[in-house]
């Protein structure tokens, strides 16, 4: 045949629809299988995720568990109509694709270090499916299904870290599936197999099926129901032991790695406490803004802006006060002009009055002293003829505003501050007791 033409090809002896056709066309990659390869993630929080394109346009991560986490997690993902892969996010976090060429080269390290089968064909949903089933081994390495599985793993029995529990899996499958003539005679695989007894065989998981109806199930059961027993107990103590601490020591635990956390929480009170000064000495506070710690161990840029923040609050601070004084001030000098006393004492004494957080009496304070400043003005009122059967005061009004005058001449202050302080001063006290005497009687 020297040349060949296809016209048609009918996928069924009677097209559902007339005139239905399907179209075939050549794909021009150098490298289709590149487009089911694995890809990697990038690494968040001491962890990374492998994406399986197998899974068609979307699904799930490999299970992994992030640094100082106790329990582990996947990520969805879908690939869009251009081909771009988008990670959601899982346990507080997401990740992002690596590029090809370097997810690729990590890819190879990470199927070399482990059990050199092509992950492609094993998802980490269904390797650790499989470990459940006893058809992998407990972390879903070595997964072994059918013959082919078995040959790929007496293959790969070389790149083996623990090849005597690898080989007792592989002697184990091999039974399981009928094929122990496809075991080597010859080699490292076949010297491990030969040490390979039936008690280690008896170590290994098994499928259900494969376990005799000797109450074996029963006991596996009851020792999986024991274990995550242990694990809650476990985390109930941890959780008791946390509780038990102080806020100073629980800084100091949410500073720790995972090993560290367990020895913290095992210490005794005093240790604890010891441990807690001890770090306060190696990372003093250098600041602190609106009750946020700052260490010296912590970033010094944001050390530098918390240091910035505060000198502004102080600053603010000050500010508001050198303002808040001066209109106290001013309302003193007109408020208060009639009392005795210095500026600093009425400053002191109207904002007293502004802390009263009850309003009438808050107001009713503030009436009284105005009555007493409006009463006390009349010393400096010039009085009228006695009255009848009043006596003439021995000093007058006079005397006491030319005291006021001098004083406000000589100290610099205002003539209405000067007729208040004047009264404080000896020469005014006496003039003010002679125009008053019945004011100082006993």
């Amino acid at each position: 045949m020297l040349s060949f033409r296809m016209d048609k090809i009918a996928g069924v002896d009677t097209p559902a629809q007339e005139g239905a056709v399907v179209t075939l066309m050549k794909r021009n990659d150098e490298d289709v299988s590149k487009f089911a390869r694995p890809i990697l993630l990038t690494e968040v929080d001491g962890h990374t995720h492998i994406i399986d394109l197998d899974q068609g346009n979307g699904g799930s991560s490999s299970y992994e568990t992030a640094e100082n986490e106790d329990t582990g997690h996947s990520h969805p993902w879908v690939m869009n109509m251009d081909g771009e892969v988008v990670v959601g996010a899982s346990a507080g976090h997401s990740h992002q694709p690596l590029k090809k060429n370097e997810s690729d080269k990590l890819l190879e390290e990470i199927l070399i270090e482990d059990d050199g089968f092509n992950k492609r064909k094993f998802t980490a949903a269904r390797r650790k499916e499989l470990a459940s089933q006893g058809l992998a081994l407990s972390d879903g390495s070595y997964p072994i299904v059918n013959v082919s599985d078995l040959k790929n793993a007496i293959k790969a029995f070389g790149r083996a870290k623990n090849k005597g529990r690898v080989a007792a899996h592989i002697k184990r499958r091999a039974k399981a599936l009928g094929a122990s003539e496809l075991l080597p005679e010859e080699g490292v695989l076949a010297k491990f197999l030969k040490s390979v007894d039936e008690k280690e065989l008896q170590k290994m998981p098994r499928k259900k099926e494969d376990i005799e109806d000797t109450g074996e199930a029963q006991n596996e059961e009851l020792e999986k129901v024991n274990a995550k027993l242990q694990a809650v107990e476990k985390k109930l103590e941890v959780a008791e032991a946390f509780g038990d601490l102080n806020d100073a020591e629980k800084e100091v635990y949410a500073s720790l790695g995972k090993k560290e956390k367990a020895d913290f929480l095992e210490l005794g009170a005093e240790e604890r406490k010891a441990e807690v000064a001890k770090r306060a000495d190696e990372n003093p506070v250098v600041c602190e803004v609106d009750g946020q710690v700052f260490r010296k161990n912590d970033d010094p840029r944001m050390i530098q802006i918390a240091k910035k923040a505060e000198k502004a609050a102080k600053d603010a601070a000050v500010e508001k006060a050198a303002r808040e004084n001066a209109e106290f001030a001013k309302r003193a000098e007109s408020e208060l002009d009639n009392l005795p006393g210095n500026g600093e004492v009425k400053i002191e004494l109207l904002k007293a009055v502004e802390g009263i957080e009850n309003e009438d009496i808050r107001e009713g304070v503030t009436a009284l002293l105005k009555a007493g400043n409006d009463g006390a003005s009349g010393a400096f009122v010039r009085k009228g003829a006695k009255g009848e059967g009043e006596a003439e005061p021995e000093g007058n009004d006079d005397e006491l505003e030319k005291l006021a005058k001098k004083y406000a001449e000589e100290n610099d202050v205002s003539l209405a501050k000067a007729r208040g302080l004047v009264l404080e001063t000896p020469e005014g006290e006496a003039i003010y007791k002679k125009m008053y005497p019945k004011d100082f009687a006993e």
